[in-house]
């Protein structure tokens, strides 16, 4: 049985001398960022059984404009635990996703993703950039016995302006 992991960090975001990190808003680029990701998702048939996301205004934006263009209303999870979360919080999220799911979508914060990627997959990890999406596979086990060095890189595809 192979499962299919989505790594997403959201799409670019305002700048602001804010202290309200969590309610920073995507920017223009941002807004294109998150429609490319969710068309690219479409054209490539890549059907999500759930989507996980920090509940952060940047990130929710991401993730609404993804299922949009995917016309996924449900199966999609908000959850403040993924804003600023650690690897350690990031793979203790991953390992309680449900069994029954076999193609999720994780869209979420730096750096939690990259140390996230660079736990699964330690010799084709990258640092990811806004908008990026990384797809990796596991082969033969459930998401709750993903350990380090598990995963197998896909691919990686970026959606800069």
């Amino acid at each position: 049985m192979v499962r299919s992991l989505f790594l997403a960090r959201h799409a670019a975001a305002l700048t602001t001398s804010s202290k309200d990190d969590f309610n920073r808003k995507l920017s223009a680029l941002g807004l294109r960022q998150s429609q490319r990701m969710g068309a690219w998702l479409l054209q490539n048939n890549l059907s999500l059984e759930g989507i996980f996301a920090s509940s952060s205004h940047r990130t929710k934006s991401t993730t609404q404009h993804i299922c949009t263009a995917l016309n996924i209303k449900d199966g999609i999870y908000f959850d403040t635990g993924y804003y600023q979360a650690s690897r350690r919080v990031m793979v203790e999220k991953l390992c309680q996703i449900s069994n029954n799911l076999k193609k999720v979508l994780i869209v979420a914060h730096n750096p939690g993703v990259t140390q996230l990627l660079h736990f699964l997959c330690p010799t084709k990890a990258v640092h990811l950039d806004p908008a990026d999406i990384v797809h990796i596979e596991f082969n033969g086990i459930e998401w709750n016995e993903i350990t380090e060095d598990s995963g197998i890189f896909i691919r990686r595809v970026s959606f800069r302006d």
